[in-house]
């Protein structure tokens, strides 16, 4: 009887271990499965990781041509700036040069501004004294017409009118002849004199002398011709009134 309840409690043991392993069995091909199918998705994701490195290996592809495009690029507008810094070298010396001379050619401006000034002061003094001595000069006009009135009534006019006059020479002989005219319908001029003036080949005066002539009528005319006189060296002549005085 106790060995045919061991043999049971054996059976009921074993029985139960049966059970718990098959539960544990159950159990591990669970974690199994879930294991697979996270290792499943791991490679997906693996998958999907390497297909986006592989992207991001293309972009860092094109970025790196870019870079180097950009470098390239750099470069070159390195080379320009160099280049527009030396011209901007040129420039500013020329600016410079150009400043340097500008302030010069304000200096001379300056100096002729001065000099302007100073002439400008001298041209007023002398405008003021010309206008000082054309004040004067027009006082003096007013007195040479108050004497010239003052003459006027002294001194008559001329009234004769030469008309004609000749000197005729030949072989050393001189003779002269002119023609008077009294203008005047009034008034007679009375032993009217003439300044008469010979002159030689080199225009020099040779001779002269004063000829009186007889009283001329109003409005007469008179044919006056003179002695043939030895006259060496004579060319020529010529004569004017005397003025007669009233």
């Amino acid at each position: 009887m106790k060995k045919n309840l061991a043999i049971v409690f054996l059976a009921v043991c074993l029985c139960v271990a049966v059970v718990v392993s098959f539960n544990s069995v159950n159990t591990k091909k669970t974690e199994i499965d879930k294991l697979l199918q996270s290792v499943t998705q791991l490679q997906r994701d693996f998958d999907a990781s390497n297909a986006q490195i592989a992207v991001l290996e293309g972009e860092k592809a094109a970025l790196q041509a870019d870079v180097e495009t950009a470098k390239a690029a750099l470069e070159a507008a390195n080379a320009q700036i160099a280049v527009l810094e030396g011209e901007k070298t040129a420039l500013q010396t020329d600016v410079d040069t150009a400043k340097a001379a500008a302030e010069a050619a304000n200096a001379q401006i300056a100096a002729l501004e001065s000099e302007k000034t100073a002439l400008q002061a001298d041209v007023d003094a002398e405008k003021a004294a010309v206008e000082a001595a054309n004040a004067q000069i027009a006082v003096l006009e007013g007195e040479k017409a108050a004497l010239l009135a003052e003459l006027d009534a002294i001194v008559s006019p001329p009234i004769l009118t030469i008309e004609r006059a000749t000197f005729s020479v030949s072989n050393g002989m001189l003779q002269y002849s002119f023609v008077v005219y009294n203008a005047d319908e009034e008034t007679a001029v009375e032993n009217p004199q003439f300044l008469v003036w010979i002159y030689n080949g080199d225009g020099d005066v040779i001779h002269e002398e004063i000829l009186t002539l007889d009283t001329i009528e109003p409005g007469q005319r008179v044919v006056y011709e003179s002695e043939v006189v030895e006259m060496a060296h004579a060319t020529g002549g010529a004569l004017e009134q005397i003025l007669p005085v009233k």
